[in-house]
């Protein structure tokens, strides 16, 4: 499949047959990605369900999103959320920018991400992340110069 061969080239990763479903172990599967032309979403008790673009579909165990994790960690290491800055550009990404003091979407993201981020900035490849520092030194009062 085009897709699934497409996806492993460019996150640099070697694809292999898992077997039979059923032989998987459940408590060591962390997510299912379906891959294809626009993939109907399953409704499978227990699981939730994202896109992280228009031909991925991620099932995942209820309660593992982004945001989740985002909420974990900060409280892991001592940080308000408040005080949090998340940049998302799919939809996988809604719950981590709604959940961050500070959410951001790239400006090539997809229309619902740039809809509900509070911030939109530059694409991921005109300088995003640059954008979203000088957001939060700004915040701060900080200067933001460089060298």
């Amino acid at each position: 499949m085009p897709e699934l061969r497409e996806y492993a080239r460019r996150d640099g990763i070697a694809l292999r047959h898992p077997g039979q479903w059923t032989a998987l172990p459940p408590d060591r599967i962390t997510k299912c990605m379906l891959i294809g032309s626009r993939p109907a979403a399953p409704d499978i008790p227990g699981t939730v369900t994202t896109r992280s673009e228009a031909t991925y579909l991620e099932i995942l165990p209820a309660g593992a999103t982004k945001g989740a994790a985002l909420r974990a960690l900060a409280a892991a290491e001592g940080v308000p959320l408040e005080e949090v800055a998340a940049v998302g550009d799919n939809p996988n990404d809604l719950d981590m920018i709604a959940t961050a003091g500070l959410g951001v979407a790239v400006g090539d993201g997809h229309p619902d991400v740039r809809a509900a981020a509070g911030t939109v900035v530059r694409s991921c490849a005109d300088g995003a992340v640059a954008d979203v520092v000088d957001l939060a030194f700004q915040a701060n009062g900080w200067a933001t110069s460089c060298g």
